[in-house]
């Protein structure tokens, strides 16, 4: 049996191909103290009822959740409001630096692009853009 997890602690996995030398993957995770899950949820609870829509929610309960530590969790409600409106930038920026944070060069390359465009449609309809970081 597998230890139980411990809030506030780091746990790494790695993964390694058998038979072959020197490939490996690994991850890392913490588990979240029980008072900071329930600070977190109040939060995004908070932040879902004053939003005035979707895009504002999801755009403020992913910088919220990132600056936490839930990546998962805050590119889970990106993805969302993209399929809800993909043609708004916002998200797809906060998607691009999300995943490279999380070492997925290749999905930010791609939402980086994707948000480039719809900046540029945007701008095309004479639209003021927020500066992006």
């Amino acid at each position: 049996d597998a230890p139980d997890l411990k809030p506030g602690k780091v746990y790494i996995w790695q993964v390694e191909a058998i038979g072959v030398s020197g490939e490996s993957e690994s991850a890392w995770f913490v588990v979240l103290h029980p008072a900071e899950t329930r600070d977190i949820r109040f939060t995004l609870q908070q932040l879902r009822s004053r939003a005035p829509d979707f895009l504002a929610y999801s755009v403020m309960a992913a910088s919220f959740l990132e600056s936490h530590g839930c990546y998962s969790e805050a590119i889970s409600i990106l993805q969302t409001a993209i399929k809800q409106v993909p043609s708004q930038p916002e998200p797809w920026i906060l998607l691009g630096n999300l995943y490279r944070t999380v070492g997925l060069s290749n999905f930010a390359d791609h939402a980086r692009a994707e948000a480039k465009h719809w900046l540029s449609v945007a701008r095309s309809l004479g639209w003021q853009v927020a500066a992006t970081r």
